[in-house]
Parts: C-alpha cells; sequence; structure tokens
C-alpha cells in the first residue's frame, strides 16, 4: 500500500533523518515515496529493499534511491509477491540503461542478493553489477523455475571483478 499524499512529507522527514543510518530495509510503497522526495542517503552502506516485481513502474524509484547510496556496500534485493506482478510491465530497462544511470555504489559494492521475480528488469540490474563492479565480491542471485534459463545469460557476462556468484532456485 502506498503511502497517501499528505503523508509524503512525514515520510520525506523520516527518510531525511535517516541520512547518517548505516543500514536500511524499505518497503515498496516507501521506496516509491521516496522517489519523490530524492534522499541523499551518503552514510548507508547496507540497502535492503522488499518490493515486489521490478516494475517498469518501479525502476526509476529504485535507481533515484540507489543514487542516493554513494558508498553502498550490500545490496540486498527481495521478492515479495503481489497480486499485481502478473500484470505489470518489466521489460523496459535493459543493460544499456542501467549503464547510463552512472550509480555510484557499483564501483564498491562488494555483495549483492536479488531475488528475480516471474517477470523482471532485475536480470538487467543483475548483469549490469556483474559486469561493472569491480569490488564485488559475491553475488547471490535467486530465481524461480521457471527462470533456470537466466543462469546461463548471467554466466555468460563478461565481469571486471571475480566474485563468488551463486544462483539458487526459489
Amino acid at each position: 500500500m502506498e503511502p497517501i499524499a499528505d503523508k509524503f512529507d512525514k515520510v520525506f522527514e523520516v527518510l531525511c533523518s535517516l541520512c547518517s543510518v548505516n543500514i536500511l530495509f524499505l518497503n515498496e510503497a516507501t521506496i516509491k515515496a521516496a522517489y519523490r522526495m530524492q534522499p541523499q542517503l551518503d552514510e548507508l552502506w547496507s540497502l535492503h529493499m522488499g518490493i515486489g516485481s521490478l516494475t517498469d513502474e518501479l525502476v526509476p524509484a529504485v535507481v533515484s534511491l540507489l543514487r542516493g547510496t554513494p558508498i553502498l556496500c550490500t545490496l540486498y534485493i527481495g521478492y515479495k509477491p503481489t497480486s499485481l506482478d502478473h500484470k505489470s510491465n518489466t521489460s523496459g530497462f535493459d543493460m544499456e540503461y542501467w549503464k547510463m544511470q552512472n550509480l555510484a555504489f557499483i564501483s564498491q559494492v562488494e555483495e549483492v542478493i536479488i531475488e528475480l521475480s516471474a517477470r523482471s528488469n532485475g536480470i538487467e540490474l543483475a548483469r549490469h553489477i556483474l559486469e561493472h563492479a569491480e569490488t564485488l565480491e559475491e553475488m547471490v542471485i535467486r530465481y524461480l523455475p521457471e527462470q533456470s534459463n537466466l543462469i546461463g545469460i548471467l554466466q555468460e557476462s563478461k565481469m571486471i571483478s571475480n566474485p563468488l556468484v551463486t544462483f539458487e532456485e526459489y
């Protein structure tokens, strides 16, 4: 459920007060609210997001949030199924899009866990991180049984570092 309009100021106040927090857990509604405020979370080194599919509608909000996290070392994107997942458009953001975002955290992220939904822009984000994260030590990619074909795509990524990459079916 998305916060109602008059609550956005309160969400912004809370997010701004978190500018010195190191670890943060956010749900999809809060990520969408943060998109309108674009908080700078300069001290954040561990971000955990519980979202439905990484839909075309949600990607700009996630990018905006990630732009505000320049020293992020750990990124966890957890898939929380919603009833709208099957109706959502999740195909508009390819590798080139992620590359154009110039996300500062990519250069020092060390650990990434990403849970892919049945239809997800997340595969392109995972590929981008694998191919551009210089200090990546470990990446865990959790996928649904019908996504087993994605393993080959990700394994063919030209990694800039030598991370431990683990694939887990869930």
